[in-house]
């Protein structure tokens, strides 16, 4: 509501600035983003041209595929068992990919979407079994791509070489 002529301001409590006066208080800095890298790349699908009559199509998907993923995945063929923490029973699968983030099994029998496994596997170049526990992320006809949980040192070591090498051997050897 505005204040008549006639009507004298409210009082200013003791210690504080004037009203139109500047503060003498220094002000907050706020925080810059100079320097902080992005969280991860994001990788734009191929496009695939169309005969020159239009414009170019998207790829097979109908869509650009963009990859959020924050580890680089190796192609890997190795059978594993798996099943849920709260059954007895253990599933077959074999796992086709892997990352430090998770894989992705092929199986007949995909756990539902959400639920905690862990898969027994070996992993190339070391001995013994590995129980790597994970949560199913989603679900196709076929698979379905798990998300690992705390892995120990050996399991991160054992993965990190695999992707390792066959990132090495993408490029060349180099």
């Amino acid at each position: 509501m505005p204040r008549r002529p006639s009507e004298k301001p409210a009082p200013t409590p003791p210690g504080a600035p004037e009203k139109g006066r500047p503060s003498t208080r220094p002000r907050p800095r706020l925080p810059t983003l100079v320097g902080v890298a992005p969280a991860a790349p994001i990788v734009v699908g191929k496009v695939v041209k169309r005969p020159s009559d239009g414009p170019p199509a998207l790829g097979p998907n109908h869509g650009i595929a963009v990859d959020l993923r924050r580890f680089s995945r190796a192609p890997i063929e190795q059978t594993l068992l798996f099943g849920s923490r709260d059954e007895d029973g253990l599933a077959e699968g074999a796992a086709v990919d892997i990352s430090l983030g998770g894989m992705f099994i092929v199986t007949e029998t995909p756990a539902a979407f959400g639920t905690t496994i862990e898969i027994h596997t070996q992993l190339a170049g070391v001995r013994g079994e590995f129980v790597l526990p994970a949560v199913v992320r989603w679900t196709r006809v076929g698979g379905m791509g798990v998300q690992f949980g705390m892995l120990g040192a050996k399991e991160t070591l054992a993965i990190t070489e695999i992707v390792r090498k066959y990132e090495k051997a993408k490029r060349g050897g180099r």
